[in-house]
């Protein structure tokens, strides 16, 4: 069976749809920010971490922001890329997926 891949792309959002999943990649750090905005989610994408170093989210093409809606299981996942430098400047690249 063949299922259609629809793709919708505005600036900074990719989107794919299915009849089982719905897949929105945010690949602009400033889209990412004004979609947090406007859903009322108050976080701040850049953090500070208590042994003196710090965090951020990456977002660009290369590497989105991933949302993923199961319709079949109603179930979303969230996928991005974030780097983390201690306070040494030493750099470390970790990938989260949270469901």
């Amino acid at each position: 069976m063949i299922v259609t891949t629809l793709q919708r792309q505005e600036f900074g959002i990719v989107m794919h749809k299915t009849r089982a999943m719905i897949i929105v990649q945010i690949t602009s750090l400033t889209k990412l920010r004004f979609l947090f905005k406007r859903a009322g989610i108050n976080t701040q994408l850049d953090k500070k971490i208590l042994n003196g170093g710090k965090a951020k989210v990456i977002v660009t093409e290369t590497v989105p922001f991933i949302i993923r809606y199961n319709k079949n299981r109603e179930r979303a996942s969230v996928t991005f890329r974030y780097s983390v430098w201690n306070k040494h400047g030493v750099l470390l690249s970790i990938n989260i997926t949270i469901m």
